[in-house]
């Protein structure tokens, strides 16, 4: 099938299904075109729909299979697709058709991936028994019907990826990808370029991920995903430029079909990417924009909110926008949320920003704004801290220049009594006193 054709297959599955009664695989192809277009929630409703008429026990353990494997990957969630696998393993225990092992293997299969997080033991289990039954399927005589010489191959090397088996996931990729449609071949891509890339072949990886992209009529959700990937290796390669261009392709699709958005890892993690890439690049206009939409996505209660939000502020500070970095850092500096070693960062980086804005005042002669400025660090400060006497310099400067003597005076003074001062800043303060001294 190609890939152009996606449209018209999909109007021929819905008009079979519509008129049924109809093959299950007519509803699993069409749950699959509508997933890989990114239309999730319709994949797995068109699998509840064809589970509701009364069906033969195999083919029902195969739609309970697709199902389970559908709400798995849109939903994330594991108490529905475990409870599915199970009806399926109860329905093809001890029977021997082909499409009995395909089930029960597929089942086995799911309840590993289900369980791979809450329990690896168990979850290796049940990965040995489906792994076992995909290779007596693959090897049996006569081969397997035509429309499994894709599907088993492609289901066993999803099993040995999830194992960390990367040498037996790409052979069976690799041997997949030779049977596919358009888009199989294209889904097959997309996971060659992971197994590659976990073996450390990241050319070879960078190679097929950049096929996927070059491809015409792509659908969007493997599009996405191809960009999202991509962008994370050519990151990981150090070219950075490239990678930005992907990451930004990825959330222009993103924005173009509003549905991706509940996919945090890739519209978030883009977003996240976008900005990092950004402010290493020196385009602190772009990463202060970027971080402060993706603090905006996130919510007050998530740690990584406060991390954008202090992002945003060193890029305003390195474009000059004093104002808009000082309100970030001191939101960041007064939340909870962060971590103590962040919120002691922000603080220093309102003291800097602070110290910024009185420098500019007083380069500026406006030495009224600079006093209150330097007061108000100077108030955050220990007298043996070693920014203390660069402080009291500025404000001592300010009040000579507004012809405050006195003033003056006793910051010079108090500057050559601080023990941390510098022999340039005590020079500087004898040196002016001596004006002082002169002028009196």
């Amino acid at each position: 099938m190609a890939c152009q054709d996606i449209e018209s297959r999909e109007r021929e599955l819905r008009l079979r299904v519509a008129n049924g009664p109809s093959d299950p695989d007519d509803y699993i192809s069409l749950a699959y075109l509508s997933y890989w277009t990114g239309r999730f929630e319709d994949s797995v409703r068109i699998l509840r729909d064809a589970l509701r008429p009364a069906l033969p026990e195999l083919a029902r353990a195969v739609l309970l299979d697709s199902l389970g494997w559908y709400i798995l990957a849109t939903d994330g969630g594991t108490a529905e697709p475990l409870s599915l696998a199970e009806q399926s393993l109860f329905l093809t225990l001890g029977r021997d058709p082909i499409e009995a092992l395909v089930g029960r293997a597929d089942a086995n299969s799911l309840l590993a991936h289900c369980f791979w997080e809450s329990d690896r033991e168990r979850a290796r289990d049940y990965a040995a028994l489906a792994a076992s039954l995909y290779e007596q399927l693959m090897s049996r005589e006569p081969p397997p019907e035509r429309h499994m010489l894709y599907g088993l191959p492609y289901s066993a090397a999803c099993l040995e990826a999830l194992l960390g088996h990367s040498d037996d996931a790409t052979r069976l990729f690799e041997t997949a990808m030779e049977e596919g449609n358009d888009v199989e071949r294209l889904a097959c891509r997309l996971d060659l370029g992971a197994c590659y890339r976990a073996a450390g072949r990241l050319s070879d990886a960078r190679e097929q991920l950049a096929r996927i992209l070059k491809s015409t009529d792509v659908p969007r959700w493997l599009l996405l995903n191809a960009c999202f990937e991509l962008g994370s290796l050519e990151k990981e390669l150090g070219m950075l430029a490239e990678a930005r261009a992907k990451f930004q392709r990825a959330i222009e699709i993103v924005e173009g079909y509003p549905a991706f958005r509940a996919c945090e890892r890739i519209f978030l993690g883009s977003l996240d990417c976008v900005a990092e890439i950004s402010e290493k690049l020196g385009d602190f206009a772009g990463a202060a924009v970027v971080s402060g939409a993706l603090a905006d996505h996130l919510p007050v209660s998530e740690p990584y909110h406060w991390y954008c939000l202090m992002r945003e502020a060193r890029c305003n500070f390195e474009l000059g926008r004093h104002e808009l970095a000082l309100a970030d850092a001191e939101q960041v500096a007064a939340s909870s949320v962060p971590s103590e070693a962040d919120r002691e960062s922000a603080r220093s980086w309102v003291w800097s920003i602070r110290h910024s804005m009185a420098k500019l005042r007083y380069e500026s002669k406006d030495y009224s704004a600079c006093i209150p400025e330097c007061e108000r660090l100077l108030s955050t400060l220990e007298a043996g801290d070693e920014r203390y006497p660069t402080v009291l310099l500025l404000l001592g400067h300010s009040y000579l220049f507004l012809k405050k003597g006195g003033a003056a005076k006793r910051c010079y003074e108090e500057t050559l009594a601080c023990e941390n001062a510098t022999p340039a800043q005590k020079a500087c303060a004898t040196r002016y006193l001596a004006t002082i001294e002169g002028k009196g």
